[in-house]
């Protein structure tokens, strides 16, 4: 499942703004996170070791240790947003690279992505083996410019599925209402966005999760009967 977060999570959301998906993105290739500098190499399944090896410095690449500010801005401003394994083997940062229309570039062997069951994930995403980190450069580039903004074509229609959109809509609802000091909190500007611009219609990762067990439940009641 996508990883419930804040409403910072959508402050630069391309689909939250009237950027057009054919916008100029500077960065080629954007990975914000820990960069293994001084982990062993089992951590990430020294995905991110060799990432930094090949590619820091890279024109178009750029590869920030930690998570600062421009966190959201930078996503935003990537064509390709690299998906590498976490310290367990797993990264939720596919759940950012589609909030902000970026094509996630996913390179996690045998991980399953959330819905991916549902989800047509080679319509907007890459899937790279573990073993071509090296080639990503290459890869990336060759990929034509209509084809980019087919994928984000597609994303558009599922970005949604990654966010708890009925959750940000009702924020009174699931988030504080007040400071520490009694002042009461005004409602972030990316949930009134998110007010502005979501159709109710497109299913949210809420939707998704009930359809899921509903399914689920269809399934055992039809092996009982």
């Amino acid at each position: 499942m996508p990883v419930f977060t804040s409403p910072a999570t959508v402050s630069d959301s391309v689909w939250l703004s009237n950027r057009p998906l054919n916008a100029t993105r500077p960065t080629l290739a954007y990975f914000s996170g820990n960069l293994a500098k001084h982990e062993p190499i089992k951590y990430a399944r020294g995905v991110r070791h060799r990432l930094v090896r090949a590619f820091q410095g890279t024109p178009g690449w750029v590869l920030v240790g930690g998570r600062g500010d421009r966190y959201a801005s930078d996503l935003a401003a990537s064509e390709f947003c690299i998906v590498p394994p976490g310290g367990d083997g797993w990264s939720s940062r596919v759940d950012d690279a589609v909030r902000h229309g970026c094509i996630p570039v996913i390179v996690m062997d045998g991980v399953q992505l959330p819905f991916e069951w549902l989800l047509d994930y080679g319509r907007f995403s890459l899937r790279v083996a573990e073993a071509d980190v090296e080639k990503l450069d290459q890869m990336l580039r060759a990929l034509p410019h209509a084809r980019r903004i087919q994928m984000r074509l597609a994303m558009q229609s599922v970005w949604t599925r990654f966010t708890y959109a009925s959750a940000l809509l009702d924020y009174e609802r699931y988030l504080p209402r007040r400071a520490a000091d009694g002042r009461e909190l005004p409602l972030p500007q990316e949930a009134e966005a998110l007010r502005k611009k979501w159709r109710p219609r497109d299913p949210d990762a809420i939707d998704t999760i009930l359809m899921a067990l509903h399914a689920r439940l269809g399934r055992q009641a039809g092996r009982s009967a």
